[in-house]
């Protein structure tokens, strides 16, 4: 779920400067492309496929149970499973629960989700068709730095006007609009690992009734992201997300071994309130079976509540797509409707969690 998200002076560092050979010959934009993603430094370690038994201990996962329970339903026992095309979810594995109840309840927005979501929106800007849109929309400039004893590149975006990344929605009685004005990253200058993304996000909503357009809400979102440092390898360990140069959610990952593999011990994700308090939501691993095992649901009548968790769970779901596009705006506004209308649901404690971090 989903944690991905940050500026400078950017246009003082627009100019021409050195790169190295690979970067002379591809140009500097190939940077970009040599950036590996957190899942590409976990599949070398990883196994192809796992089932493993978690537990959800914290605040949050205390919430979650006594809304379920409000529901008559069974606190929920979870599965985590990684496929073979290199899917994690979080799955209910209660023999007890109904096949759609079960699939329901694991809509909520899990850590698993959550964090998918945070990581696949750090470095989205590699997508094939987004690329090539950058190139034309940007000029780019890299320059050497040190950063904790370690060499490191400073690579940095600027529009060739005055945006890039822009994108018109309209949603019938409104329409949003969208761009950037800058795009930071700060690199290993020889495992080329991402340490640092700042961007400057521009946001505005104008309805029908609007005649002139409102002045658009400027996010400065920044992702800062660590790595283990010990015999497992240099693995991604921690990624914090700052917007306004506030925290607002934080993921973290340890790691174990499980015969030749390297597997996760322990996760967790949280939010920070503009009051600086936090809500956890903490993953603690069982024993990895390396296969893909569910457990048989039960054939029974469905549950009362299903129709309800249905839609609740579609919310949840086109919530962390928007937040995996790093549209946070709309995300919020999903978040709000599943708030007003299934407030009983499971779903909407973490998306009020979510709604006092983000906002």
């Amino acid at each position: 779920m989903k944690q991905f998200v940050r500026g400078a002076a950017a246009a003082a560092l627009c100019a021409s400067l050195s790169f190295g050979d690979s970067a002379q010959e591809n140009g500097p934009y190939a940077l970009l492309r040599k950036i590996p993603s957190p899942p590409e430094m976990l599949k070398e370690h990883f196994p192809a496929a796992y089932t493993v038994p978690v537990t959800l201990t914290g605040t949050i996962a205390d919430e979650m149970k006594r809304s379920l329970e409000k529901m008559e339903l069974p606190g929920p026992a979870f599965n985590e499973i990684l496929d073979r095309d290199g899917n994690i979810s979080l799955i209910i594995a209660n023999k007890e629960y109904s096949l759609q109840t079960r699939d329901l309840v694991s809509g909520i927005i899990n850590p698993t989700e959550m964090i998918n979501s945070i990581v696949e929106s750090l470095l989205r800007f590699r997508d094939t068709r987004k690329f090539s849109l950058l190139k034309k929309e940007t000029t780019i400039s890299v320059r050497d730095t040190v950063f904790k004893k370690q060499e490191m590149l400073y690579i940095s975006l600027c529009p060739r006007g005055k945006r890039f990344g822009y994108s018109f929605d309209d949603r019938g009685t409104y329409v949003v609009e969208e761009w950037l004005t800058g795009l930071d990253l700060l690199v290993g200058r020889n495992d080329f690992r991402v340490y640092e993304i700042t961007t400057r996000r521009h946001s505005r909503k104008q309805t029908l009734q609007q005649v002139d357009k409102p002045e658009p809400q400027v996010l400065a979102m920044k992702y800062h992201i660590e790595y283990a440092n010990d015999t497992h390898g240099r693995l991604p360990a921690r990624l914090r997300l700052f917007i306004n140069n506030r925290l607002t959610l934080s993921v973290s990952a340890e790691y174990r071994r499980a015969g030749r593999h390297i597997v996760f011990s322990s996760r967790s994700i949280c939010h920070h309130d503009r009051h600086s308090e936090k809500s956890c939501l903490e993953m603690n691993y069982g024993i990895y079976r390396f296969s893909r095992f569910l457990p048989r649901p039960n054939k029974r009548r469905e549950h009362k509540y299903a129709g309800r968790l249905s839609k609740a769970a579609a919310l949840s779901r086109d919530a962390a797509a928007k937040l995996e596009k790093g549209d946070i705006s709309h995300a919020l506004r999903i978040y709000a409707r599943l708030i007003d209308d299934f407030p009983e649901t499971p779903h909407a404690i973490e998306a009020r969690k979510l709604i006092e971090s983000l906002e």
